[in-house]
């Protein structure tokens, strides 16, 4: 091996570190480890990923390699590795699509999840202290800079009491959204870069970005979570509301996948695509949530196909 193709390699390797500590780049941090989990195997996976957190802890210390850990290099090790646990069930139908991609994304969330979780419980156990009594005090830090830097009356005590509420409140919808998000985005980048052969292996085809579709019996739970919201009160209610938007973040994927479709059909291309999807989820997120959700009754893509 010469030196332009060893340097090659260990630039692949500490990648992901690399656009890990760059925080605008952090969320395709997982992508190098999967590239070499699955063209490599586990044993070179391992390594890539010792190295990396070593040079995350080199440069950022401790907070630095706790979030490497969970939310680079967890979320890296359950795609890969979910991904070649379903290639070798997936049948060769091109039906089984937008199941194996539920079924990866949705089990590659709950994986990391329970990944967070265990990690917040051993630091309250080891530390001795309240996960929630550190997060509100975390808040009142932010409130007291959000108040000194705001304009004089734009924000007194008793508003961000309100807003520090609401944020507390809405906590496990927004940190499991923040999941769902980090697993799509790894998932679409492996998909696309198709190491192995893995999205044959996983029967999807390479318009797999048309291709999402809820599982039909997700809408009983989400029009229940959604009643829910609506007649309850109190805690059941704030439960209710958090389980709504997570269901309804799965059906703006898929309203996410109708777009692809009629973009395809405009044929948008490079930054004018990326331009229009910034605009429709800025501007028009409940149209694309809407999309998703009816696309059950309506089928969207069926009426795109024959038009």
């Amino acid at each position: 091996m010469g030196p332009r193709h060893l340097s090659g390699g260990v630039l692949l390797v500490l990648s992901s570190a690399l656009l890990y500590l760059t925080f605008f780049l952090s969320v395709v941090a997982p992508l190098p480890l999967i590239f070499v989990r699955l063209t490599r195997g586990r044993v070179a996976a391992a390594g890539a990923t010792f190295l990396n957190m070593a040079l995350v802890f080199v440069l950022s210390s401790w907070p630095g390699l706790v979030g490497y850990a969970i939310f680079t290099a967890a979320t890296s090790w359950l795609i890969s590795e979910l991904a070649v646990l379903f290639s070798g069930r997936s049948k060769n139908k091109a039906e089984e699509a937008p199941q194996a991609l539920f079924r990866l994304l949705s089990s590659s969330a709950v994986g990391l999840a329970v990944v967070l979780l265990v990690a917040v419980i051993t630091w309250a156990t080891v530390a001795q202290v309240s996960p929630w009594t550190e997060l509100a005090r975390g808040l009142d830090w932010l409130g007291e800079q959000m108040m000194a830097q705001s304009p004089p009356g734009t924000m007194d005590p008793a508003d961000w009491a309100l807003q520090k509420e609401e944020w507390i409140r809405n906590l496990p919808s927004s940190a499991s959204i923040a999941i769902l998000l980090q697993c799509w985005v790894a998932m679409t980048l492996m998909l696309r870069l198709n190491p192995a052969r893995i999205r044959e292996r996983l029967a999807i085809s390479s318009a797999f970005h048309r291709l999402w579709k809820n599982p039909e019996w997700l809408v009983w739970p989400t029009i229940a979570s959604g009643f829910g919201a609506l007649v309850l009160s109190g805690a059941a209610a704030d439960a209710s509301g958090n389980l709504l938007k997570i269901l309804l973040a799965f059906y703006g994927l898929q309203g996410l996948a109708i777009l692809s479709g009629v973009f395809d059909l405009w044929k948008l291309r490079g930054l004018v695509r990326a331009l229009a999807f910034f605009l429709v989820f800025t501007l028009m997120l409940p149209l694309v949530l809407a999309l998703g959700f009816f696309d059950l009754w309506f089928d969207f893509r069926a009426k795109l196909r024959q038009s």
